[in-house]
């Protein structure tokens, strides 16, 4: 991880997990053991170059790519109040964010995923180690 971006995440993050086991499991988790729910945006995750080449040919590879691990990034949760700040301050760093969806005040610890603007569903949420 950018030595720069485990400081930003400190600074101005509430939450924050590696996405290792993929981001819609991993996100689950968070839900969890913040007792919310979170709404995915999947157009507005970042993926590397490759991802959205194998997903412009192959839109099925949208549950690959949201519930396979390996992708090692960090989830985190920011106040919609310091939104602009970490942007930009992730900006002056040179590190790549997005805000993917929004958390949800509510303790059903359920993760909804959209597509534009439709609702998705997927038969596994991460990467089962077992």
């Amino acid at each position: 991880v950018h030595p720069e971006a485990t400081s930003l995440v400190a600074e101005y993050a509430s939450a924050s997990m590696d996405i290792s086991d993929g981001l819609v499991g991993d996100c689950a988790k968070l839900c969890v053991a913040s007792s919310v729910s979170a709404e995915i945006h999947a157009e507005r995750v970042l993926m590397s170059d490759a991802a959205c080449h194998a997903l412009a040919s192959h839109d099925a590879l949208l549950q690959t790519i949201l519930t396979g691990g390996d992708d090692y990034k960090v989830l985190c949760a920011v106040g919609a109040d310091r939104v602009a700040a970490f942007e930009k301050s992730a900006q002056q760093a040179g590190l790549r964010v997005s805000a993917i969806g929004n958390v949800v005040e509510e303790a059903q610890n359920r993760v909804s995923l959209y597509h534009q603007g439709v609702p998705l569903s997927f038969s596994k949420e991460s990467y089962s180690h077992f």
